[in-house]
């Protein structure tokens, strides 16, 4: 530890780190943590602590993925249990009206920032829960996205630890997911109706036509400037009367967002005006 104490270089990586998410790592084993910051300097084909300051400072998507890389990053099925029921007593409910109402029958939501895929199926889970049978009447698609590849194939691969389980109602577990002595495994059922991709929320073109988008504790690694424009692009891929989910740690107080509806304040849910 003392001798990356005295690398410069890599104390300086450190102090722009904290400087661009606020973590300090003063505390933290650092072995660990070079580990972690050299496989994404290999991953970029960078050399040097002072390039991939650089390479930060000029791509604000791979904050993100080192931001998920060198923090905690919790994630399980259903975690934040009072925004799940919002979104299965409430929201869910309303876009399956609306499509109803109109006679349409494609429904498209999109977690974005999705992981390694927790919470694209739980999205998946509440609407078989809710539609039943019905949900064969309907093209639903559910878009889980991320940036960092290594969660992706994780995602796709749908099997999961018991750590991922522990807010999961045990009728869950029996209907959706095959269980052995290793973990758990999506149903083909959930697998139907998502898609997981790569997708750079600062530099990819945006998904059209979304009904709902998840994206919660991503803005928190963007700075103000750049929340703003990915809320711009969130707004103009909803659909009128569409929703949009933050994290709990994030809202759109930065900058006012007239053409955003507060629809649950607490929960961090907004709406897309109806036209």
């Amino acid at each position: 530890m003392q001798k990356l104490v005295q690398d410069k270089d890599f104390m300086l990586l450190l102090m722009c780190i904290k400087d661009k998410i606020g973590v300090d790592f003063s505390q933290y084993r650092l072995t660990s943590l070079k580990r972690r910051i050299d496989n994404r300097l290999k991953i970029n084909n960078l050399s040097h602590y002072r390039e991939y300051i650089q390479f930060l400072n000029q791509n604000p998507a791979e904050l993100v993925a080192l931001a998920k890389l060198v923090t905690i990053n919790l994630t399980a099925f259903f975690r934040d249990k009072p925004a799940w029921e919002v979104v299965e007593q409430q929201v869910i409910p309303a876009i399956i009206e609306k499509k109803i109402l109109r006679k349409r029958r494609r429904i498209t939501v999109w977690s974005a920032g999705t992981s390694s895929g927790e919470e694209a199926y739980t999205l998946a889970i509440l609407f078989h829960k809710i539609l039943g049978d019905k949900i064969k009447q309907f093209n639903l698609k559910i878009y889980g996205t991320d940036i960092d590849e290594a969660s992706l194939n994780k995602a796709n691969a749908g099997f999961y630890p018991a750590n991922s389980m522990q807010y999961m109602p045990a009728s869950i577990l029996r209907e959706y997911f095959i269980v052995d002595e290793t973990g758990y495994e999506v149903s083909e059922k959930l697998r139907e109706v998502t898609v997981f991709k790569y997708h750079d929320l600062v530099a990819s073109e945006m998904f059209i036509s979304m009904d709902f988008i998840v994206c919660r504790n991503v803005l928190i690694y963007f700075n103000r400037e750049l929340q703003s424009l990915i809320l711009e692009k969130f707004h103009r891929t909803l659909h009128p009367g569409g929703f949009l989910m933050l994290g709990k740690t994030e809202s759109m107080i930065y900058k006012p967002q007239p053409d955003f509806l507060i629809y649950d304040s607490r929960e961090r849910i907004y709406q897309k005006p109806k036209s």
